[in-house]
């Protein structure tokens, strides 16, 4: 790949606006600390975290090359995420006899509720339980629209061949007896 877009691969989501089709690769962690940059990445979206001090905003981080996009999490919703995500892993972990690997961390009181209600009820299919947190969720709380990308690079990206300017008057001859 060329240099310029070395780590385009790492790209999450394709930005542009309506009116501009100019696209710009963006990356989405969720959390600050995962955040990485590359050649060809412009943003990095992230969730504001008060424990390192990452507030809601746009900055330019010149650590990672990017315009990080920190978004507004009042509820502390990726916390919520994340305590889920642990919750879930060890019902998964003792529902399959296994051993929670040392990594997984503990999830706080609430998430250890969800993790007993899943392991009381292990015949549950997994549409079940999606359909169950549908109903419970906030719908229609992101929305996105889908286009496919086309495998052509766009016309802005190219380098046009321009005609060269004249940049001086045109010679006239006149003829000599």
């Amino acid at each position: 790949m060329p240099n310029r877009i070395q780590k385009i691969w790492k790209t999450d989501l394709f930005l542009s606006t309506q009116e501009d089709q100019r696209y710009f690769a963006a990356t989405v962690k969720s959390n600050y600390s995962q955040l990485e940059g590359g050649r060809g990445l412009r943003i990095g979206i992230v969730p504001e975290s008060t424990v390192i001090g990452n507030r809601a905003g746009i900055k330019y981080n010149d650590q990672h090359k990017l315009w990080v996009v920190t978004l507004d999490d009042p509820n502390g919703f990726m916390g919520l995420f994340n305590d889920a995500y642990h919750a879930v892993a060890r019902a998964i972990c003792t529902l399959g006899k296994q051993q929670p690997p040392p990594y997984f961390t503990k999830p706080s009181a609430k998430g250890e509720k969800v993790q007993k209600q899943l392991e009381k009820y292990p015949d549950a299919k997994v549409f079940d339980i999606e359909s169950a947190l549908d109903e419970a969720a906030q719908q229609d709380l992101v929305s996105s629209n889908k286009k496919l990308v086309s495998v052509n690079a766009p016309h802005w990206l190219h380098i046009k061949e321009m005609s060269p300017k004249i940049i001086s008057p045109k010679p006239k001859f006149v003829k000599l007896d």
